[in-house]
């Protein structure tokens, strides 16, 4: 697992996110995926805050258990630039390194910010 982050490609969508791929992979409608992506977006938002109370209030266990569920709704929905920025500061967190942790929480917040204008236009 590597420390740098790398943005997604360019071209490649909001955080490598193919909302049509999705939808097919998943097998759901159109109106199904549009509620889907409505909750998806609902959780990182909340999920992200809760990350960013955590790094507040120096609590790596809640930035961890937060930034996991970031990485398992992006995963879900193929959102692969979120979901490795995710893995990326749930494990710094899972070790204890909040130096590290505060390196790599401006890239989940740009790649979920990605994310989060994506599942809002659907």
């Amino acid at each position: 697992m590597t420390d740098q982050f790398i943005p997604s490609a360019a071209g490649e969508g909001a955080s490598g996110f193919d909302a049509d791929a999705a939808r097919e992979t998943m097998g759901l409608s159109d109106e199904e995926f549009a509620l889907l992506a409505a909750r998806a977006r609902e959780e990182i938002v909340v999920r992200l805050e809760a990350v960013r109370q955590g790094f507040r209030e120096s609590d790596l266990p809640c930035v961890a258990l937060n930034s996991h569920t970031i990485k398992s709704v992006a995963a879900s929905l193929g959102a692969e630039g979120v979901r490795r920025a995710a893995e990326r500061l749930e494990l710094c967190a899972r070790e204890g390194d909040a130096d590290r942790c505060s390196r790599h929480l401006p890239s989940m917040e740009g790649e979920a910010g990605w994310l989060l204008k994506a599942l809002g236009r659907l």
